[in-house]
């Protein structure tokens, strides 16, 4: 487990990636998963007060396969079971998610990683919007994994 002063040494010496996308109508999605989507219910001068005073309010809808996300443990059962052999129907809820396998039950993640610039290797900038997930390049060097 990595402390608060490992923590601190990997944020001064090392790099740190974003890895959050930014949310859009437009962005791709699984077909299996409801869209995203953002729209400004109420804008600004829809409806004025007295005192001059308005307000934008907004409606988001999303799943939770939404842009860039962490499945928790619980996301996939076999036979009835839940990582650590917990029952599946006995740990969800309807309105509260999962009980114990929930995604924020997983501590933050700070580790070395291995940056692809599939885009780069492709010969553009950026992406197609329909390649959400594109098949990775055979590497051209590879380091074979000395664990799993």
């Amino acid at each position: 487990m990595l402390d608060d002063s490992m923590i601190q040494t990997i944020a001064r010496q090392g790099r740190i990636y974003d890895l959050g996308q930014p949310l859009s109508n437009n962005m791709p999605g699984h077909p299996n998963h409801p869209p995203f989507i953002f729209t400004l219910m109420r804008r600004h001068g829809d409806v004025c007060r007295p005192n001059g005073y308005s307000s934008a309010n907004e409606l988001v809808v999303l799943s939770g396969h939404t842009g860039t996300h962490l499945d928790g443990l619980g996301h996939i059962s076999e036979e009835g079971k839940l990582y650590g052999a917990v029952d599946a129907v006995e740990d969800q809820t309807s309105a509260g998610g999962l009980r114990s396998r929930g995604v924020e039950t997983v501590a933050p993640i700070v580790a070395r990683g291995v940056l692809l610039d599939v885009a780069l290797r492709r010969g553009v900038d950026v992406l197609p919007g329909n390649s959400a997930q594109p098949p990775l390049p055979r590497a051209s060097r590879c380091v074979p994994a000395t664990s799993c």
